[in-house]
């Protein structure tokens, strides 16, 4: 995290108080063969301060000199706070990697998944990711690492960032191959306990409790990583807001709400169906044992297999699947 700091610190670009006037063309069919036609003139102000200042400062005597490197973080406080968070996030996914990948290898291992299972949901995982990967192109408007590259601002290498847009994409995914390993775990699960001793009953209960515990351990997992992804964006999209105004709007904040839209929706369709498919399993486990047995000697079991989620319970998982959306609305919702 820290080293993830220094190195975005040490890429940092200043640019000084200048405007272009960049030619909007249109060079679609519609503008007829081989004409171009402009169709709007972009203007784009640098807000270099120091060159600014010394010119509404003209004849006013001064009484010392500083540097304006050593004030750029007092003048853009917002570009900090978006190094701050986007080294938190790659700490925090290489920190969690190797847990996930510990709890992976242990469901494996206790559920006897074969090779063949975990090669399907590692291939799945990665089409996933290819697929995100892919649907993040798009030539109808300028991403914001595009804009710090064409405009010169922020930083002199923001190319490199997709280095930490992958660690942070490739832990999250390895969370979802979880995911679907839990998905395979619960077809090894009996169909019934009826019959069995207390002793394989408690083992059976053991499993399910794991497969519960580690289901939403995934979820969290996906979740802190997508809301520090939009935090991350948010921060980004208003530090270049700060270092450059447009005469359009050039990174609406529309973009982040979708992103945080698309996000929950995607949170809710990887743990949903596992997450009903489990339940739906428990409740079978139980079936031929009768109500009475329940509520009484087997009341153990009937609060294991049957997940009945305390309100708590349920709103710590809403406000997991919510959280990219929300936080998506939250600094403009709390004026930060």
């Amino acid at each position: 995290m820290i080293v993830t700091k220094q190195l975005l610190v040490r890429d940092i670009r200043l640019s000084g108080f200048n405007k272009e006037y960049i030619a909007v063309q249109n060079t679609d069919v519609l503008a007829g063969p081989g004409k171009t036609e402009v169709v709007d003139t972009l203007v784009v102000t640098h807000h270099g301060v120091a060159k600014a200042n010394a010119v509404k400062l003209g004849n006013i005597k001064t009484t010392g000199n500083m540097p304006y490197k050593s004030l750029f973080f007092e003048y853009n406080s917002v570009f900090l706070v978006w190094m701050s968070l986007i080294s938190i996030m790659i700490g925090i996914s290489l920190a969690l990697a190797p847990v996930i990948i510990k709890s992976i290898k242990d469901l494996v291992r206790i559920f006897s998944i074969p090779g063949a299972a975990v090669w399907q949901s590692i291939a799945a995982v990665l089409l996933l990711g290819g697929a995100l990967v892919y649907a993040q192109q798009n030539s109808y408007m300028l991403q914001a690492f595009d804009i710090m590259d064409r405009f010169k601002i922020l930083l002199y290498h923001p190319g490199a960032l997709n280095i930490v847009v992958l660690t942070s994409l490739g832990v999250g995914l390895i969370a979802i191959t979880g995911k679907l390993i839990i998905n395979y775990a619960v077809g090894k699960l009996p169909e019934r306990i009826t019959g069995m001793s207390e002793t394989e009953q408690k083992k059976v209960g053991e499993k399910f409790l794991l497969l519960r515990n580690q289901l939403k351990f995934f979820l969290l997992v996906d979740a802190i990583l997508i809301v520090f992804s939009i935090l991350t964006t948010d921060a980004l999209r208003r530090s270049i807001l700060t270092e450059v105004t447009f005469s359009i709007d050039i990174f609406p904040d529309n973009f982040v709400y979708l992103y945080g839209l698309l996000f929950t929706f995607f949170l809710g369709l990887l743990y949903m169906p596992i997450y009903y498919r489990l339940r739906y399993k428990g409740a079978t486990m139980l079936h031929d044992i009768p109500q009475a047995e329940l509520d009484g000697d087997k009341k153990t079991l009937s609060a294991i297999f049957l997940i009945q989620e305390t309100p708590m319970q349920s709103l710590q998982v809403s406000l997991a699947i919510l959280a990219p959306v929300l936080t998506s609305l939250a600094p403009n919702v709390l004026k930060i």
